[in-house]
């Protein structure tokens, strides 16, 4: 019984991850869409849900190298969190320039 509570516990905790990062990929991909597309080509802002499904897409066709034998377990959670955070990041000083 404590191994099933244990196993549903994670598989709820990696589910929320999981979508509080497709989320947070989706925020990110409409902050830079309304910096850098809305004014230069003066198209319509990006709603969340068409911003989370178009990276969805992406991913798809994305290439992602084959992971490495010994991968810490905290890298791939770091990398969710990091690197639409690091874009946003570089957007916005990009944003200076203009």
């Amino acid at each position: 019984m404590t191994i099933v509570i244990v196993f549903l516990f994670v598989a709820v905790l990696v589910s929320a991850l999981v979508g509080a990062a497709c989320v947070l990929e989706g925020w990110v991909a409409t902050k830079l869409w309304a910096w850098f597309v809305i004014p230069q080509f003066h198209l319509a802002p990006l709603p969340l849900a068409i911003a989370i499904g178009l990276s969805f897409l992406i991913s798809v066709y994305r290439y992602s190298p084959a992971a490495p034998e010994k991968e810490s377990d905290w890298k791939p959670l770091g990398m969710i969190i990091a690197k639409p955070m690091l874009l946003l990041g570089m957007g916005w000083i990009v944003t200076l320039f203009m």
